[in-house]
């Protein structure tokens, strides 16, 4: 229906308070809220074949496919014929990895992204964790929507004790550092953050800046709801329940009576820049020395630890400070050969004997296959006859200079007219 509004997609990290928003939606008389009925959509290893990542739920451009726009489509259409709502929105605990693959399927898609502070989310993922290795099927080494960041943390330094808090806080930073990453992609506009800490000590106004984004009018039976919201944890009947909540006292800030000083001073580092990036006061990174202690205590080892860490810092960091967009926009396209190219998170480079998209084709010279690199609904075709550029793009790592990988290029590959079309289009920053 094309007069519709535009589906919301309810985001962000496993109890960060999606459910809390999505209840209070539910009630909203022009909103269709739907939840696990549409995981076949995002987690079914059918639907996806062999592309379905089997470690994690992340889902990219390179998962879309016309017939799942078509079905995915046609199910939304069914559920606002069924229910007479004109918005649909979608609360599912993995989509915060999947904000490439969503705007794929719909390019004018609206996100509501719940940000809480991480150390709280932390130890509220280990609740979950716990409960579910406790239900009977079996030790868990992360709660649900597992991602490849937390799911590496687990293996690497295991569930005992309280390492379980470092893997959540590991996977908070994965699912809040990637969907900053991929929103920054998308257009602005399509956005709306809501912080949980907000949304629990003035739910009436953010209740009016989300109704507001989606263009209703408010609703009596959304605010009488909002009455039951509060920091403390509540009953069955409450906006935001949780079966799994297991310890009592307020929501907001429980880090600092529930995470012990190792515990808190080994994430530090690892969450400093993601909590400072969505406006949180981060807690000082421990010295060496101090480092040393928090380590030995939890039976840690530190060079792995600081190796992991410093990895996911680095990564986040480069790619933030690369594609802010005021940066990018200085930046010359040219790539001289000292330049240093990174090709943009969550984009794909795939080869093709025919092209996907005729009108988006810039033919390099020659004929007889097509790379195709794509992020989101945007997509760059050139002919490539060799299949050389997936292999360049796969360096596209900021590593690696310009006169590097030219030099190292096939004979007549146009290497640098390549990385000048990525970096026209926003796929490629120079580092």
């Amino acid at each position: 229906m094309t007069n519709r509004p535009p589906p919301t997609f309810i985001i962000g990290p496993p109890r960060s308070g999606t459910t809390l928003v999505a209840d209070l939606l539910a009630v909203h008389p022009e909103i269709a809220m739907r939840g696990e009925e549409f995981h076949c959509f995002h987690h079914n290893l059918v639907q996806f074949g062999q592309r379905h990542p089997q470690d994690d739920y992340r889902l990219t451009a390179w998962h879309f496919s016309d017939d799942l726009r078509r079905r995915y489509q046609a199910a939304i259409d069914d559920v606002l014929a069924e229910t007479g709502g004109d918005v649909f929105a979608l609360k599912i605990s993995t989509l915060s990895q999947q904000v490439d693959f969503i705007c794929s399927l719909f390019p004018d898609a609206r996100f509501i992204q719940m940000i809480r502070d991480g150390r709280d989310v932390a130890c509220s993922m280990d609740d979950l964790r716990v409960a579910l290795s406790s239900s009977g099927d079996g030790e868990r080494l992360l709660g649900p929507a597992a991602d490849p960041l937390g799911l590496s943390f687990a293996c690497a330094f295991g569930t005992d004790g309280e390492r379980g808090i470092l893997n959540a806080a590991a996977s908070w930073f994965f699912h809040i550092a990637s969907s900053y990453l991929d929103l920054g992609f998308a257009a602005p506009e399509r956005c709306l953050r809501v912080h949980y800490e907000s949304l629990v000590t003035d739910h009436h106004n953010e209740i009016g800046r989300i109704l507001g984004f989606l263009s209703l009018d408010s609703s009596d039976a959304v605010l009488k709801l909002a009455e039951a919201v509060s920091d403390l944890p509540g009953g069955q009947r409450t906006p935001g329940f949780s079966t799994t909540e297991t310890r009592s006292g307020g929501r907001v800030g429980r880090f600092q009576r529930d995470l012990s000083s190792p515990t808190r001073g080994l994430i530090a580092s690892l969450l400093e820049l993601p909590l400072v990036t969505h406006g949180y006061q981060a807690d000082d990174p421990p010295s060496r020395a101090q480092l040393s202690d928090h380590c030995a205590e939890l039976g840690i080892d530190i060079e792995l630890w600081g190796e992991r860490v410093g990895a996911a810092t680095k990564w986040f960091t480069l790619h933030k400070r690369a594609f802010d967009p005021s940066a990018l926009l200085r930046q010359d396209s040219r790539p001289s050969l000292e330049k240093r190219p990174l090709l943009v998170f969550g984009a794909h480079a795939e080869h093709r004997q025919q092209p996907a998209t005729a009108f988006s084709v810039r033919s390099v010279g020659g004929d007889g296959g097509y790379t195709s690199v794509h992020k989101q609904e945007r997509r760059l075709e050139v002919a490539d006859p060799t299949c050389a550029f997936p292999r360049i793009t796969a360096r596209l790592d900021g590593s690696c200079t310009v006169g590097e990988i030219v030099g190292d290029a096939e004979p007549g590959c146009d290497v640098t007219n390549w990385l000048q079309q990525l970096h026209e289009r926003g796929f490629l920053a120079w580092v």
